[in-house]
């Protein structure tokens, strides 16, 4: 009985395989504009145009943003990214958390101190994100942005 139920579980195993059922890819894949009818007044100078992201079934992230010619690849697993892109100030990191399919949190450091961070949250059935920032001083002293699919 043991080997026919274990039987069983390898071909239906394998049918799904033959039939090419893979992981579901991540909601956050693809490129995002800003939308700034829709965030906090006065972001339109200091928000990215634009980011792109690549996340991979095992974790790994690859985070841009093309105005900036900025690329950071890491993990969502929270550990510093350092943030690379021409003129970028030596130490500055990025570290991102994957909390759930739909929400990120991230910290911005520089030399290891805290300067800002935030949470990202996919809404609208994953047409949009919100990205909740907080500047050193805490959740009151930031601001709302959305983005928007491309």
């Amino acid at each position: 009985m043991k080997e026919q139920a274990m039987f069983r579980i390898r071909w239906i195993g394998m049918g799904f395989l033959l039939m090419g059922v893979s992981p579901t890819p991540s909601l956050w894949n693809g490129t995002w504009r800003f939308s700034p009818e829709r965030s906090s007044p006065g972001t339109i100078g200091s928000a990215a145009a634009a980011y792109r992201f690549k996340v991979e079934e095992d974790g790994s992230l690859r985070w841009e943003i093309p105005s900036r010619r900025e690329v950071l690849n890491g993990r969502l697993d929270g550990r510093p990214m350092p943030i690379v892109y021409p003129g970028a100030p030596s130490g500055l990191t990025l570290a991102v958390t994957g909390v759930s399919a739909a929400e990120w949190t991230y910290q911005v450091a520089k030399d290891g101190q805290v300067m800002g961070g935030g949470r990202m949250v996919l809404v609208d059935d994953g047409s949009a994100w919100v990205d909740l920032t907080r500047g050193r001083d805490g959740p009151g002293h930031g601001h709302m942005l959305v983005y928007v699919r491309s």
